[in-house]
């Protein structure tokens, strides 16, 4: 997946299609991530490259998913403040850009900043309410993990339980089964938390049935934000 997402980065010409370039920059950065060929360091400057190519362009959906991924690679490096400034910043683009995908991910991204302060339960909330309304599989798909994070961050594990199993559910109806692999992981661990030790193992076989299409093991390690990895979001495909 690295080796595709540098030759279709180098093919792109940033001055002439800078938006689309943002996107394919975003996309080797997380490529990238996964092969441990990248630091946190090179990941925050890839980030800001990306909202500099988009930033001649504020009311694109582009621009949002440059700000919110700039946001997240913040967070992870401990500028919580510059986090949280930026996601605020992806969430008006994305009002201006009348894009209910881009409202879920604007909403994603301050879900995230604020993961730890009340206002996260409103706005994951929404994350989710948006992607339902844009009607994009993967947005959904990703709109229900950001949720999960919240709850399990909380200790609300019967109500993680419930709505994880949704996104199983809705995740393998649409087809997008790395997303499906993902939700298998957080239902397990949900489930041996619980001491539903019968159900857990049927989850894992579950979500082993899921990981034989390209990136669902890495996807699942790194999206398992609130099960003992990190915060991602699992890339397409």
């Amino acid at each position: 997946m690295l080796a595709a997402a540098s030759r279709a980065l180098e093919l792109v010409d940033a001055d002439t299609e800078p938006l689309r370039a943002s996107r394919l920059l975003i996309d080797w950065s997380e490529a990238s991530e996964e092969e441990g060929t990248i630091d946190s360091v090179e990941q925050v400057a890839a980030a800001r490259r990306a909202v500099e190519l988009t930033r001649p362009y504020p009311d694109t959906k582009e621009y949002v998913h440059a700000l919110a991924n700039l946001s997240d690679r913040e967070y992870w490096t401990g500028d919580i403040r510059a986090a949280k400034d930026h996601a605020r910043h992806a969430l008006q683009a994305a009002r201006r850009s009348g894009s209910n995908e881009a409202m879920s991910e604007g909403y994603r991204a301050l879900g995230f900043a604020f993961l730890r302060e009340a206002r996260s339960d409103h706005d994951t909330k929404a994350c989710l309410r948006y992607a339902h309304l844009g009607n994009d599989p993967w947005t959904i798909g990703w709109a229900f993990i950001v949720r999960e994070n919240y709850l399990w961050e909380r200790g609300r594990l019967e109500e993680f339980t419930e709505i994880t199993a949704g996104g199983l559910r809705f995740a393998i109806g649409s087809g997008a089964l790395t997303v499906a692999a993902i939700q298998a992981a957080f239902l397990t661990h949900a489930l041996f938390a619980l001491g539903r030790i019968v159900d857990s193992r049927a989850m894992v076989r579950e979500g082993l049935s899921h990981t034989g299409i390209p990136g669902a093991g890495a996807a699942v390690r790194l999206s398992a934000a609130p099960v003992g990895g990190s915060h991602r979001r699992p890339r397409r495909g």
